[in-house]
């Protein structure tokens, strides 16, 4: 362990990650810095008081919070619930789901093996030419993007786990024209995650919630596509099963919230939300969507031709 006590396979854990920021007791701050200024140099060592460590009085309980253990889970995630409610309050209604995962069902690669194989990173100009995850690529959409990288990053171990991912992927192989038609429904969902991260900000703005439209309304041929059913985008072929195996889990349409979203934008929402200074700016809101907005559009309308 270093000096202040944090283990070198947390160090090299961190290393994997790759956070942005690291929120730390305040008083092992400048210690914890400095210790990994040289392994993290792009991370940021926030320090925050040691209070904001106590699982007392958290300000909201995500999903997952009570199955983590008080001193290894709950603590971080107290003050890291804190932190993110003195910073951006209005994320506390949404907090993500919390997860604990254990790096005993994965094969621990350190960052100097990580290098050598060039599993993400070249040797020559630290670009993704000739690595691993350049060759394997070819994912259509960035949720696919992230979860080749994690897959990578992390081999599974428990022979169950890498039979069942070994069936899910062989099933797809077997099927050409499920697997064309299903990147084809798949490239239209975008990177629905970070849309649904944003949409619930106050801060997002009309042009987030048109692309959330979009993937979402792509979602039933996902669905379509995997399930083969009636209205799937292609036959499935002869041979072999035609239903996928339990790996290959098929996405939760949310068919009431998209038709929500369509009949409440119009087709090409602006980059901000404008529309009640200026002439000529109409706003986001499809006309006939809300009575009492029209009537307000109408007046102004009428206010600028007088």
């Amino acid at each position: 362990e270093s000096d202040v006590g944090v283990p070198p396979i947390l160090i090299e854990e961190l290393e994997r990650v790759a956070p942005r920021e690291v929120l730390v007791a305040e008083d092992h701050a400048e210690e914890i810095a400095s210790l990994l200024a040289d392994r993290l140099p792009n991370c940021v060592v926030t320090a925050v008081e040691a209070e904001n460590f106590s699982i007392e009085a958290i300000p909201v309980e995500p999903e997952g919070l009570s199955a983590l253990l008080p001193d290894q889970g709950r603590r971080p995630a107290a003050a890291l619930l804190r932190y993110l409610g003195q910073n951006q309050p209005s994320a506390l209604a949404h907090a993500p789901r919390i997860r604990r995962y254990e790096l005993i069902d994965t094969v621990v690669i350190d960052a100097a093996t990580r290098n050598h194989l060039e599993l993400f990173e070249n040797s020559v100009d630290r670009g993704r030419h000739g690595t691993l995850i350049g060759l394997l690529d070819r994912t259509c959409s960035p949720l696919g993007a992230r979860r080749l990288t994690r897959w990578i990053a992390y081999p599974l171990r428990a022979p169950a786990a890498i039979l069942g991912r070994q069936a899910g992927v062989a099933w797809l192989a077997e099927h050409d024209r499920l697997r064309s038609h299903l990147r084809e429904a798949i490239s239209g969902v975008r990177d629905l995650e970070r849309l649904l991260a944003k949409a619930a900000r106050p801060t997002a703005v009309p042009r987030d919630l048109g692309a959330l439209r979009g993937a979402l309304q792509a979602l039933p041929d996902v669905v379509a596509a995997l399930n083969g059913g009636e209205g799937a985008l292609f036959a499935v072929e002869s041979g072999g099963s035609s239903k996928p195996p339990a790996e290959v889990i098929a996405p939760e349409p949310l068919p009431e919230l998209a038709q929500l979203l369509q009949a409440a934008l119009v087709d090409d929402p602006p980059v901000i939300a404008r529309g009640s200074r200026g002439a000529n700016e109409s706003g986001y809101v499809r006309s006939g969507f809300r009575a009492d907005l029209d009537g307000i559009h109408e007046s102004a309308q009428k206010g600028r031709e007088w």
